[in-house]
């Protein structure tokens, strides 16, 4: 369970969280510069809010590119098509809320380990089979808007549960008090 203080490495970006409860996660995102922009994907039920703290962020929004700079704050509605990315030459750091959070947290910690030093994307993107358990997953918190969601759809049906089958995961691995993981 993701706890303010937490910090979680996804590759090149970091979230520091400052608040997870059923309202909203909000985290501090520190995206370092010539960070490559994310696939076009959007939130079915959620609403994000980005208020940029330092340096810039790019955006593309419904077809629609603009910069974000230093103080400005962006609303995401649900449903909305988009991705954000810095393309400048400095660190930006970002007030990121998800409300309702839903399971993003655990998507976080999950790409967290994923593309940590040890995890199996530290040097390369998802495979296919790990990409559709991610997809199925998390179908309620994020999509991509490429392929068709007819194509996605069959591909989380037919590759999740083979992707599972081999050992792809796509929940966090929490400790247990006496230091297992959970299962």
């Amino acid at each position: 369970m993701a706890r303010a203080g937490q910090v979680l490495k996804i590759g090149a970006l970091t979230l520091t969280i400052r608040r997870c409860d059923p309202e909203v996660l909000e985290v501090v995102a520190l995206y370092p510069p010539g960070d490559p922009a994310p696939p076009e994907h959007f939130h079915p039920t959620q609403t994000e809010r980005f208020e940029i703290l330092e340096g810039t962020l790019e955006v593309e929004m419904e077809g629609q590119h603009f910069t974000l700079e230093a103080t400005q704050c962006l609303e995401i509605p649900p449903g909305c098509r988009h991705r954000i990315w810095n393309a400048g030459q400095e660190d930006a750091k970002v007030l990121w809320e998800t409300s309702p959070p839903q399971k993003t947290a655990d998507f976080y910690e999950t790409l967290a380990e994923l593309t940590e030093a040890t995890g199996p994307l530290h040097s390369a993107p998802p495979n296919l089979p790990q990409t559709a358990v991610l997809m199925a997953e998390y179908d309620h918190e994020m999509r991509l808007t490429r392929p068709l969601r007819p194509i996605q759809k069959l591909m989380t049906g037919l590759v999740a549960p083979l992707g599972w089958l081999m050992g792809y995961r796509s929940r966090p691995q929490h400790p247990e008090p006496d230091g297992r993981a959970e299962s």
